[in-house]
This record gives structure tokens, sequence and C-alpha cells, in this order.
């Protein structure tokens, strides 16, 4: 349940922010405009992994068996993936490059 809530108040917060930089970015120009556009990016991409894919990454510890019911830490558990692959999504937009 608190999965949920968490999930659901990260999702608000990003929705919100890429519709605010994406506005921003529709009255700005040159550098400020390029900007907004990367921030609105990096949003949709946190709120993709992180929330989209939420519940998926919850039940990851569970599908490998590594334990029954939902102990705490495997909760915690459910935490990595999207923090490595939010920052890798992004790296990768920045450098272009995958490496």
């Amino acid at each position: 349940m608190a999965q949920t809530v968490s999930l659901g108040i990260f999702q608000f917060k990003h929705t919100i922010r890429g519709y605010q930089y994406i506005k921003a970015a529709q009255k700005a120009v040159g550098d400020e405009k390029k900007r907004y556009v990367d921030e609105h990016r990096k949003s949709m991409t946190r709120l993709y992994y992180g929330c989209c894919l939420g519940p998926a990454w919850f039940r990851i510890p569970s599908w490998l068996g590594l334990a029954g019911g939902t102990p705490l830490w495997t909760q915690f558990v459910g935490i990595i993936p999207p923090i490595v692959c939010i920052n890798v999504a992004i790296r990768t937009y920045e450098n272009k490059s995958f490496f």
C-alpha cells in the first residue's frame, strides 16, 4: 500500500513538472528553450522508469524467488533497478551513446 501511494505521489510530481517545463519551453528561446526541453525529457524519463514501471520493480524480488510474502528488505531491493535505469537513460541521452 505504501509503495502505491509513494509511486502515485512521484507520478503526480513528475507529470506536473514535465508539463511545466514544456509550457515554459514554448515561451522560451535559444539555450533556455533547450534547457527546458532537456528538463522535460529528464522528468519524463523519471516518470517512466520510476513510476510507470514501479509496480514491476517491486515485484522483481518475489519473481526471482528471493522471499515469500513481502519482507521489508525486498522492498528496498525493488528500489535499486529504477535508480540505475533512470541514471543510465539520462546519461545515454546526454552522451548520445550507451557507453
